[in-house]
Formats: structure tokens, sequence, C-alpha cells
């Protein structure tokens, strides 16, 4: 005879929220990776709400970046905001989490001629289930890469030193199938 016992799942509390690291992108690249924010919540019983994260994007529109939007998990069809060129922030809210990894993605398109560093992209706010929570490693930066990727979309670049270009195999040459 075999006896199975059902458990209750542990109610949801909140276990950390940081940024992390996103790959480096290069110049001109669209719907380029810029920040994310994980908000990280252990249990699955009564799921708690992400009542509002807010983006600090001043220094973004320093640099002229365009079509800052957010997308929870991974970048798709349909981002969960859109900033208006040249807004100061950008929020989400009122979102039910997930137990474990919550992640929201910041994603922009790059200046063809911005190099160097991207500008940090600062959570100034972030509450959960209506307390006010901090955030670990906030602000993080990424190295633009110091050449170009070919892609899909039509980019102008202005070379003022040299640049190494290459298809979207990159460096090492793997050419997806349907590249044209």
């Amino acid at each position: 005879t075999i006896t199975v016992t059902s458990m209750s799942l542990k109610d949801m509390e909140y276990g950390s929220a940081f940024t992390e690291t996103v790959a480096a992108p290069w110049r001109g690249k669209r719907n380029a990776e810029i920040a994310i924010l994980n908000v990280n919540m252990d249990g699955g019983g009564n799921p708690l709400t992400l009542n509002n994260a807010t983006f600090d994007l001043s220094q973004l529109n320093a640099a002229e970046f365009k079509g800052v939007r957010v997308y929870r998990g991974k970048v798709g069809a349909t981002p969960l905001a859109t900033a208006k060129d040249g807004a100061a922030t950008l929020s989400v809210s009122d979102l039910v989490l997930n137990s474990g990894d919550n992640r929201l993605i910041i994603v922009a398109d790059l200046p063809a001629d911005f190099t160097g560093t991207i500008p940090a992209v600062p959570v100034t706010a972030l509450t959960v289930d209506g307390t006010s929570r901090s955030v670990a490693n906030n602000a993080e930066t990424t190295e633009i890469l110091p050449y170009v990727l070919i892609g899909t979309d039509h980019v102008t670049y202005t070379v003022g030193d040299a640049i190494d270009f290459y298809d979207d195999g990159g460096k090492d040459g793997k050419i997806s199938e349907n590249f044209s």
C-alpha cells in the first residue's frame, strides 16, 4: 500500500531584489537589454503583488536612447510599459509575483553612434505587498561592444575611427540559417 500525503504550499514571502548584469550590446542594436531588475520570492501560496517599480531614465535621455520599454521574464511582443522618448521615469505596477525569480527587463534602441558605457538605469522605488524594498547592486552599467553587427533593421553609422563590421554571426562567424 502506498500512502500519499499532500502538503500545503508555503505562503509567499519576499526574498530579495537586485539588478543583474546584462550582456554587452553593440552600437545601434535594437531591443538591447540595458538593465534587469530581479525580484526574488520564496513560497508559492497566496502570491504577493509588486505594487510599483520605478526606473530613472534621465541618464538614458541624455544619451538619446529611444524606445525604452520593460518586459517581464523575456523580451517579447508586448511590453509591460513603454516610456515616451524623453520621459524621466518608467514605472510598472500591480504585477502578481511568481515563486522564484521575477525579472523585469529594460530594453532600448541604442543610438548608432553611441560608444562607451551604457548609462545606469537605477530603480528609484520598489514596493512589494505594500512595503518599500531596497535594491542590491542598483544602477549596474554595461560597456558597448567595440564593433557593429549588421542586422535586419536599417541603421546609419558615422565612422570616424576604425571599427569592425560583422554579419549576424558576429566574430565567431556563426551566421543564422535565414540571414540574408
